[in-house]
């Protein structure tokens, strides 16, 4: 299986006629590029845009032949030829002349062999990276983690929030730029609410916080579409968490600042590092409109960004990951059975152990489902934030609620609105209702 980034990149150069695919093009293309955009195609024709439309930085070419690629202010990769081919396949004529400068367009495509990226993820590559990380302790087999791309933290998790406060539902300052059907992680903890829009999480993916006087950390992870929170602490140690730039399952691996253990964001567990075999709690949360969250919580608070001008927030780099038919991005694993693997699901610990997914087709035809002490409600009025290149346009998937009676009331429980091959990959064997069975459909 291969991977194909394409980039489309500028230079400011002397523009030279008659250009050309020559074997000394690497002594041709030698110098410092400006990036206009960045192109991530997969097999199965699915295509992102990881750092937005407009990326901002500069590529740089060595003389031997090393790429080193700076981003959005962050290092994203130096990769040498001995694991990265360079094939240039196309050029365009000059895009535009100032003085004695010419702009020329570049389509540069790098082709990298998986398999060859995950045979060398090891912990023998990643002790330079990972000096403090015990690699000789881990759960899961160490083959089945890969790498995303990104380097560590060059997905940049937010340590510092910054938050607008609504004033009887309003939003001011930046937050105005959010839309009323946009998608938020809500969070209430002792009265303090909070909401956390995926507009800002589809590009830092971790947001480490204290709500209600509780250290928590959100979680975003846009290639299984779960958002997650979990209470940041275990035996009274406060932890920290950043990205790691690697997957599992095509899911979100985190690590902690202080053991530099990794975690799996769809379980909360630590898979690799002195912490292996611990877990985090999960912490009740909403996926939700903010229309809904203003009407629930009029005075609550809005994360926005540190920098706003660091990331196009409000867009999607993953146009149309969520369309029926696609293949989720950097998984190889089984796919379920009788749904497609990009349908929603909504993911459920029932019990101890146990866990049960309902697909959201279902719940969208049935509008409340019931089982057991659980009740799972679906109201339209949220929009995707993975199908539209801006999130504000992206089709209303609407919005889950999950509760559970207890002692006479109802309060919310955990759960996640995740892609069903991602249910799936990591609760292989739990049911997914709705979801056709050797020509049938399951009931509820």
């Amino acid at each position: 299986m291969k991977l194909i980034l394409a980039l489309a990149v500028a230079a400011s150069c002397v523009f030279r006629p008659g250009f050309s695919c020559a074997e000394d093009a690497t002594s041709q293309l030698t110098g410092t590029w400006k990036p206009v955009s960045w192109l991530t195609r997969f097999d199965g024709g699915n295509t992102v845009e990881p750092f937005g439309p407009n990326p901002k930085g500069r590529l740089v070419l060595t003389p031997d032949s090393h790429w080193i690629i700076i981003l959005n202010g962050f290092f994203i990769m130096a990769a040498a030829p001995a694991s990265t081919r360079h094939t240039i396949i196309a050029m365009s004529e000059a895009a535009r002349q100032s003085t004695k400068l010419f702009w020329a367009a570049i389509v540069v495509a790098l082709l990298v062999n998986l398999h060859a990226t995950r045979s060398t993820a090891d912990p023998q590559t990643w002790r330079q990276e990972w000096p403090v990380t015990d690699f000789t302790k881990h759960t899961v087999a160490l083959t089945d983690i890969r790498s995303g791309g990104p380097s560590k933290d060059g997905i940049p998790a937010i340590d510092s929030p910054r938050f607008e406060q609504l004033n009887a539902g309003g939003t001011g300052g930046w937050a105005r730029n959010i839309v009323e059907n946009e998608p938020v992680i809500s969070l209430v903890i002792g009265g303090d609410a909070r909401a956390y829009p995926v507009r800002i999480l589809i590009w830092h993916e971790i947001v480490n916080d204290t709500v209600g006087g509780i250290p928590v950390v959100v979680t975003y992870c846009p290639l299984c579409n779960s958002g997650l929170v979990f209470k940041r602490s275990l035996d009274d140690r406060l932890f920290d968490f950043g990205t790691t730039g690697n997957l599992r399952n095509s899911d979100l691996v985190m690590y902690d600042w202080q053991t530099e253990s990794w975690w799996q964001q769809f379980t909360g567990e630590a898979i690799v590092g002195a912490l292996s075999g611990r877990s985090l709690r999960l912490v009740p949360s909403r996926m939700e409109s903010l229309a809904r969250f203003r009407q629930r919580f009029a005075g609550g608070k809005i994360l926005v960004p540190t920098n706003p001008e660091a990331r196009n927030y409000g867009q999607n780099p993953y146009v149309g990951y969520d369309a029926a038919g696609r293949r989720p991005l950097l998984y190889d694993g089984s796919l379920p059975e009788g749904i497609d693997p990009m349908e929603r699901v909504v993911a459920v610990e029932t019990a101890p152990g146990r866990h049960e997914a309902w697909a959201l087709t279902l719940l969208r035809r049935e509008r409340k489902i019931e089982s057991g002490d659980l009740i799972i409600t679906w109201e339209p009025g949220q929009s995707s934030a993975l199908d539209s290149r801006s999130i504000v346009d992206g089709r209303d998937v609407g919005g889950v609620v999950v509760q559970k009676r207890i002692a006479g009331a109802v309060v919310d429980a955990p759960y996640d609105v995740t892609f069903a091959f991602a249910f799936h990959a990591f609760r292989n064997g739990s049911p997914i209702h709705g979801a056709a069975r050797t020509g049938q459909t399951e009931s509820k």
